[in-house]
């Protein structure tokens, strides 16, 4: 299950390039299926599942490396 994941889970993504590890800093569950994520929450990964009749986010943060936001 992607979403939602419980708030302070840590998701590692690995490939060639190497790994980024992100935190789940926050959840939305919207009615119906298909639903869009705009204007909800901000994320620099967002996760996006069914959740039954719903569809439910995962808004992630990057914790390593980290960004440089200033």
């Amino acid at each position: 299950m992607l979403a939602p994941l419980p708030k302070g889970t840590r998701v590692t993504i690995s490939g060639p390039m190497g790994r980024l590890e992100y935190r789940v800093y926050q959840n939305h569950i919207t009615p119906g299926q298909g639903g869009q994520n705009h204007g909800l929450y901000w994320g620099d990964v967002t996760l996006q599942t069914c959740v039954g009749p719903d569809t439910g986010f995962s808004y992630l943060e990057r914790t390593w490396p980290p960004i440089d936001r200033a």
